[in-house]
């Protein structure tokens, strides 16, 4: 069965036996967040999956996806290596906040 990644942190916070507050606080994030997490209307980056799962006592892989999870089903098999036959060059601009836009020749 899949699991979101928002049921995962429930399950788990429920189980250490926290509420949203307290793992909050222990994580150094608003209250909000956590239940943003939870109801999957926002997905922590890694480094706060990393904290989740050092609070909640769980392995870092207790919160990826099952393999079962649409990433798996992504057809690989028309996918290229990188080559110069399929690679371009694109300008760059960029914003910098005391200035003007700069132009980049550098490969990105």
């Amino acid at each position: 069965m899949l699991t979101s990644l928002g049921k995962r942190i429930f399950i788990a916070r429920k189980e250490s036996g926290m509420t949203q507050d307290d793992l909050a606080k222990i994580a150094g994030v608003a209250r909000n967040t956590i239940s943003l997490w939870e109801s999957d209307r926002y997905s922590p980056d890694n480094y706060s999956i990393k904290k989740l799962a050092e609070i909640l006592k769980k392995p870092f892989e207790y919160f990826l996806p099952d393999d079962t999870s649409e990433k798996s089903n992504i057809d690989l098999s028309s996918v290229k290596p990188a080559s110069p036959d399929n690679m371009m060059t694109l300008p760059v601009l960029a914003r910098i906040p005391a200035g003007l836009p700069e132009y980049s020749a550098a490969d990105v």
